[in-house]
């Protein structure tokens, strides 16, 4: 599983501080309260998975695998059963126009999310026998039921749906796919006494007791409370300029990365002035070694930039993999972010080729960012940004930004390389209190910092004067060990006794090859 402690959002740091805490989604939850359903006793399941971002709440099959940050948008999460090679799949599609979920009463020929799936799967896989296709009614809920033997006659297997309506516009579909013996051309239905199947027995019976837990979750009181962060963000952003960022800028850092009281690497950061083009800015630039065990050991650095009015910025990261193994791998990515003017028509209704349309010019905030992979080039990835866009040399120094005497939560959206993509950054001020770091009791405030909504936090811990003490971040596996990891200030001196031979030399900057025009056309 990828681990990041968060400090930054740039490649390099994700890099530096590989294996540090886990991916950032829906985590395990406790076993259900009692006005959750219970499955049967017969049928083994594991505990609840809720996920908030997602929506749903449900009991996977016993001793299944979670797989989440799959690189399909639709899909929640995936849970793998390898012993009887079972998976289940939950998406959540979310429609621009009202949808049904079965076919019209009044005119039958008039496709249902339901028919409109039964039709796609039969399809896109060989061999499709339709052995159930209803609606029914599940408590709150409605519920469309598909299941459908499929494959060769070598390879068949049993896929069973689920189709939740949550509104007109959003779906929930679980898709469970088991193993099937039962031949091409067998009508028998996987749940009747003249199925002698029994692996395909097993299967419907854990699929109907996991339906049978499925609770849709009210997202609502998310969105008031995303909307009521992001009011406080944007006028705390307001203060982000030149005074601000060079009043917290620390002209040299030394940081110490530790897991479990074991020394596994070390930063070096400059943060201070630069000039690109015509724009002032702050430079942050960052060298990081990590060694997360005795085999691997990452080497990075970074140049991190952001103008004082935070309208530009760029960074160029590049890391470098020695895994003991013959060759290393390399990698870099690039990131601008800019404002420019876009020409648009006024009446969108214009010919194409109407040689005098009526234009005006709107403003964008576009972000352009490339990863690459040894030599290989990569295909840059161009979002739209928001006014809450954090960039990656103001989130270096975000917990020194915000106000401490004021117990607050924010959200920002910054760029997360590993996901390539932007997400949301939760950021909460807590008040402060006596807190324990590294064996020693002092007065802090500390600042939980976690990347989506059911993100791992690390937390940040600063003086009551501003002076920055140490990071957090303490993570469980599916086996109930526990690791913690911290990032505490340091000095030369004494990383060079931990280490043999660090690189403590001030990075090289670097910059983007070209700098985007304001007026550059998409």
């Amino acid at each position: 599983m990828r681990r990041s402690l968060i400090i930054s959002g740039c490649m390099a740091m994700g890099l530096a501080l590989l294996l540090l805490s886990p991916a950032i989604n829906g985590q395990t939850q406790p076993e259900p309260t009692a006005e959750q359903s219970v499955a049967p006793a017969l049928v083994a399941l594991d505990p609840v998975y809720e996920t908030l971002t997602g929506g749903i709440a449900l009991r996977p099959p016993g001793d299944s695998r979670r797989i989440e940050g799959a690189a399909d948008p639709d899909l929640v999460v995936q849970f793998v059963q390898d012993e009887k090679r079972w998976s289940l799949n939950v998406y959540r599609y979310t429609f621009t126009e009202p949808t049904s979920l079965g076919s019209s009463q009044t005119n039958p020929a008039q496709r249902g999310l339901l028919e409109t799936t039964a039709v796609n799967f039969a399809t896109s896989q060989p061999g499709v026998q339709l052995l159930r296709q209803d609606v029914v009614n599940a408590g709150s809920y409605d519920v469309g039921l598909l299941a459908m033997r499929y494959g060769s006659a070598s390879q068949r297997r049993l896929n069973q749906q689920a189709i939740f309506k949550a509104s007109d516009r959003v779906f929930f579909v679980l898709s469970f796919n088991s193993p099937s013996s039962v031949p091409p051309g067998d009508s028998a239905e996987p749940a009747t006494e003249q199925n002698n199947d029994p692996q395909e027995q097993q299967a419907v019976a854990t699929f109907s007791a996991i339906v049978d837990t499925v609770h849709l979750l009210d997202r609502m009181y998310i969105k008031r409370e995303q909307d009521e962060r992001l009011r406080r963000t944007q006028a705390l952003m307001i203060n982000f300029n030149e005074h601000k960022l060079t009043q917290v800028a620390q002209k040299e850092q030394w940081l110490r990365l530790m897991r479990d009281g074991r020394d596994i690497g070390y930063i070096y950061k400059v943060e201070e002035p630069y000039v690109w083009g015509k724009n002032s800015g702050l430079l942050v630039l960052t060298r990081t070694r990590t060694k997360p065990d005795d085999a691997t050991q990452v080497d990075a650095a970074s140049s991190m930039w952001t103008s004082y009015d935070q309208k530009e910025e760029f960074w160029v990261s590049n890391a470098i993999v020695d895994t003991g193994q013959p060759g290393k791998t390399e990698l870099a990515e690039t990131g601008r972010s800019y404002h420019r003017i876009k020409n648009v028509r006024v009446d969108a209704a214009q010919p194409a080729g109407d040689r005098n349309p009526v234009m005006r010019q709107v403003p964008e905030y576009l972000l352009s960012v490339e990863q690459t992979r040894g030599s290989a080039d990569g295909t840059p990835t161009l979002r739209e940004l928001p006014p809450y866009y954090l960039s990656q040399a103001s989130g270096q120094l975000l917990p020194k930004l915000l106000p401490l005497d004021e117990p607050r939560g924010y959200l920002f959206v910054s760029w997360v390389s590993d996901r390539q993509e932007l997400m949301f950054r939760y950021v909460d001020v807590l008040p402060d209190d006596t807190v324990e770091i590294m064996g020693q009791k002092v007065r802090a405030v500390p600042i939980t910092d976690r990347v989506g909504l059911e993100g791992v936090p690390t937390t940040h811990y600063l003086s009551l004067d501003g002076q920055y003490l140490g990071s957090r971040n303490e993570i469980t596996d599916r086996d109930g060990k526990s690791s913690v990891s911290w990032i505490l200030p340091s000095d030369a001196a004494s990383l060079e006794k931990i280490w043999k031979n660090p690189e403590l030399t001030r990075p090289q900057t670097q910059t983007p090859s070209r700098k985007p025009d304001a007026t550059d056309s998409r």
